[in-house]
């Protein structure tokens, strides 16, 4: 009986260190997965380094220069240097894998030689791909963080994140018929292909698809006048806003719709 009962005991014991060791390596998996997600919400971490980064709030730019997306972006980190050397409370620091032997040439292109940079390794910071926008607070809590090129609009969310004032590219139907029935001039600019305008487009519009915009756009579009514009996606009316704006038209909106356009009268 006695032996009976050993046996018994010794196989619950062998079950309760299967079971720990069980639970001890999913905790620990666990928290391997998660760092695999990248920086997040919530991690701590100091810049090496950086001694100025104590007290102060930080933008945190990782990026890479030969990295596509970053120089697609690279005005728009030019636009927050200038806008965080007029803070006196958040700073921008660059941060480039270490051996990345394009980053001065890349700060040098892009206006962006007073900026703060280092070149580090990316794996302290958990960061796993760039460009990564990480908004770290004065105690080096991460608040938020933003990965991959940012679009127009998220750019503009971005500064208001921080606090720095920001235009608004993006407007509603409703702003189009309120403005259109101020009689101010305007044009509703369709940037998709022909087949996509024939299909449906806004009332009054007109079709230059995006990729004939640099050429037709100063010599069929009336200087000085309000432009509406639209393609299938949003990231079509941020490219036309982007090309418009080079040949000097000024007052570019995006038509943020909820749906396709369906008019074509």
């Amino acid at each position: 009986m006695s032996s009976k009962r050993h046996k018994i005991l010794a196989r619950s014991l062998d079950i309760a260190i299967a079971c720990l060791i069980a639970g001890l390596s999913i905790f620990f998996l666990r928290g391997y997965l998660t760092r695999s997600e990248g920086i997040r919400t919530g991690d701590t971490f100091s810049v090496q380094g950086i001694s100025s980064l104590a007290g102060k709030r930080s933008v945190l730019l990782f990026l890479q220069s030969s990295c596509p997306h970053c120089i697609r972006n690279a005005s728009f980190y030019s636009e927050l240097l200038t806008a965080t050397r007029q803070s006196s409370d958040t700073q921008l620091v660059a941060i480039f894998p270490k051996g990345d032997d394009g980053t001065d040439e890349y700060l040098a292109n892009n206006g962006l030689n007073s900026v703060t940079h280092l070149r580090d390794d990316f794996g302290s910071y958990h960061v796993k791909g760039t460009p990564t926008i990480a908004l770290v607070n004065d105690h080096g809590v991460v608040q938020r963080v933003w990965t991959g090129a940012l679009s127009k609009k998220q750019q503009a969310e971005f500064k208001e994140s921080i606090g720095i004032p920001t235009g608004n590219w993006y407007v509603t139907e409703h702003d189009l018929d309120d403005f259109k029935s101020s009689g101010r001039p305007v044009i509703v600019l369709d940037v998709r292909e022909r087949n996509g305008f024939i299909e449906g487009h806004y009332s009054d519009a007109i079709n230059i698809p995006l990729d004939e915009l640099d050429v037709r756009g100063p010599n069929e579009l009336p200087p000085g006048t309000t432009i509406f514009t639209y393609g299938t996606a949003p990231v079509d009316g941020e490219q036309a806003l982007e090309k418009l704006a080079k040949v000097g038209f000024g007052a570019v909106y995006i038509l943020d719709y909820k749906s396709p356009p369906k008019s074509t009268s």
